[in-house]
């Protein structure tokens, strides 16, 4: 009877394949046929306070994040798309401000590769940090490289992008994901 226990175990272990980290390659796929997916988020910025609410990413180019005072960040490197209220205009960053509803568009910087049809990280990937579960892309827009960059932490069981760490114009942000 232990025999025969050991041997399921054993045999338990040895079919498990090895997890190996996600290449950059692999999260680039994984992230072009990301379809829509919704989640919760929590943001903290550099004074520990903290914001939090839902998102949506649709397909590779477009995330939706809507915060609990009524405020919507769009990010869309795709065309110009209706979402629910929002306009999520197409290759831009859209503010809308929860209390008074005025929108704010910014250029995409360092986003721009990533939500895009087909991403191309590699283009905009600076650095790269690995570990068994997690692999961390640096990426920098190459046009403007002073702007700042985003540091997006990856799932290498999932693929799923778990953290965003932003340090735009200054401002120093981190943006957990929960699905």
């Amino acid at each position: 009877m232990v025999r025969t226990f050991l041997s399921l175990i054993l045999a338990f272990f040895v079919a498990i394949p090895a997890a190996h980290a996600l290449t950059v390659d692999e999260i680039e796929a994984t992230w072009a046929n990301v379809g829509q997916v919704t989640g919760t988020f929590t943001e903290q910025y550099e004074d520990n306070s903290t914001s939090s609410g839902t998102f949506t990413v649709y397909g590779p180019t477009l995330i939706v994040m809507t915060y609990e005072n009524g405020t919507v960040f769009a990010v869309n490197g795709g065309q110009s798309k209706k979402v629910g209220d929002v306009h999520a205009t197409g290759r831009k960053v859209t503010i809308i401000d929860g209390w008074n509803g005025e929108a704010q568009q910014y250029d995409l910087g360092p986003f721009r590769q990533l939500l895009s049809e087909t991403p191309e990280l590699n283009r905009i990937l600076t650095g790269t940090g690995e570990s068994a579960t997690r692999l961390t892309l640096r990426l920098q827009d190459p046009r403007a490289p002073r702007r700042g960059h985003i540091d997006i932490t990856w799932s290498n069981q999932t693929g799923k992008m778990l953290r965003w760490h932003t340090v735009i114009d200054g401002s120093d942000v981190t943006t957990t994901f929960s699905y």
